[in-house]
């Protein structure tokens, strides 16, 4: 337990000192969902592909509250699904500035290098030094 919560302490100091957010390779398979849209704010959302919000799962990186804070702008329309992630089943919320939010607590969002994609509209990430 005590090599565990050295090597997480030791990963967040090292991405925590570095300027570029680091890409982890996410194990992830079987994403689904009915791509009904939650649309708060009445402005007439489409439903995205599943290839979208597979190409942040493909391409994002795991974000902190803070960084989205900083970084990302909600849009108010989002969709539902599951996922099996480290085989483990569970639920994620995708929202359309490009952010995905896990069941287990972890976000998933489009960063600098997801955004690249040329056309790719649910990307909402600036670049700000703090």
């Amino acid at each position: 337990m005590r090599v565990l919560l050295i090597v997480l302490f030791t990963t967040f100091i090292a991405a925590c000192n570095s300027s570029n957010i680091v890409v982890q390779q996410l194990n992830f398979r079987d994403i689904q969902s009915d791509l009904v849209v939650t649309d708060k704010n009445s402005y007439g959302c489409e439903p995205p592909s599943l290839e979208d919000i597979k190409h942040v799962i493909r391409t994002g990186t795991v974000v902190t509250h803070r960084e989205v804070h900083n970084h990302f702008s909600t849009v108010g329309c989002s969709v539902k699904g599951t996922t099996i992630y480290n085989e483990q089943r569970m639920e994620f919320t995708f929202e359309f500035g490009g952010m995905i939010f896990l069941s287990n607590g972890q976000i998933i969002a489009c960063g600098e290098s997801c955004c690249m994609q040329e056309g790719f509209e649910y990307c909402t990430y600036e670049k700000h030094d703090n």
